[in-house]
């Protein structure tokens, strides 16, 4: 597989999809408000002209030059727009052979972000579905990652929010979440979300144990923004529930990570992946052990 040189980069996937339009223009804006620079990588899959007779027909040499002709010119002017709309920001592209999810892991390794479109060309065209490349980025990256659903929009100043329990990957995010909440200039949403089922119990008691719970995870963890705006807030019900209904009207909800030390899949717990396939509003992954 060929790598890209990502070190110091936001690295933005495309595969030339309009989702992929979005998480390209959301890349470049959050690299200029922050003066870094923007690689745009699009990742064909290998292809062969050998192989079984029947493909063999098809997949001739003059066929596959024309195609990465095709992908490289879509490619130039996908970064020809770019630099139109961000004329000082400092702008890379590059064609890499390999499976686009595979190409984007191992540039995490160097970026400073990755981030990829909700759904492409080849996902499902259920709405409520993550897209395979970007499900497969979220959860076998090394560094930050960003999903950016097609309902991202220019300009979106919102709150961040993050969910607030004490485990290791959620004070991981929250740590990331106020990072990205100065650096915005926009508010912090702390919220705690508690679904109790059936139980009764009383509510009232309850409510204001778990803000005193709030108070005491957050505390340390502001200590270094002292100017931040922060929002408490303690809702009963599903976690993944209360994260989506704040997404309306955020600009980023950031959720937790295991990092390397779950199996697969697992690294995501049922919240984030909930979060995930459903926010009105880019997601960021952020990863335990990771530094803030």
């Amino acid at each position: 597989m060929v790598t890209v040189d990502a070190r110091g980069r936001i690295v933005v996937g495309t595969d030339g999809s309009g989702s992929a339009h979005v998480a390209v223009d959301w890349a470049a804006g959050t690299a200029a408000e922050r003066g870094g620079k923007l690689l745009i990588v699009w990742a064909v899959p290998e292809l062969s002209s050998g192989g079984r007779v029947s493909s063999s027909r098809v997949l001739t040499d003059d066929v596959l030059s024309s195609v990465r002709a095709e992908v490289g010119r879509r490619l130039t002017e996908e970064r020809d727009r770019v630099v139109q709309r961000f004329p000082d920001l400092d702008v890379a592209a590059e064609l890499v052979v390999g499976g686009p999810a595979e190409v984007l892991v191992e540039a995490s390794k160097g970026a400073e972000l990755v981030v990829v479109g909700a759904r492409g060309w080849h996902s499902s065209l259920t709405a409520q579905v993550l897209g395979g490349v970007s499900d497969a980025v979220a959860t076998h990256a090394h560094g930050l990652v960003a999903v950016v659903p097609e309902t991202t929009h220019a300009g979106q100043t919102g709150p961040v929010v993050v969910g607030v329990v004490d485990v290791p990957e959620a004070v991981a995010a929250v740590r990331v979440a106020i990072a990205e909440a100065v650096a915005r200039g926009v508010p912090l949403v702390a919220l705690n979300a508690w679904d109790l089922g059936f139980v009764d119990v009383d509510i009232s008691e309850l409510k204001t144990d778990l803000a005193r719970m709030l108070d005491d995870i957050l505390k340390p963890l502001l200590a270094g923004a002292p100017g931040l705006t922060v929002e408490k807030r303690v809702v009963l019900g599903r976690p993944a529930d209360a994260l989506l209904h704040a997404s309306h009207g955020a600009s980023m909800v950031v959720v937790g990570s295991r990092g390397h030390e779950g199996f697969l899949g697992l690294r995501l717990g049922s919240t984030s992946r909930a979060v995930l396939r459903a926010s009105r509003c880019p997601v960021l992954v952020a990863r335990l052990g990771q530094p803030s």
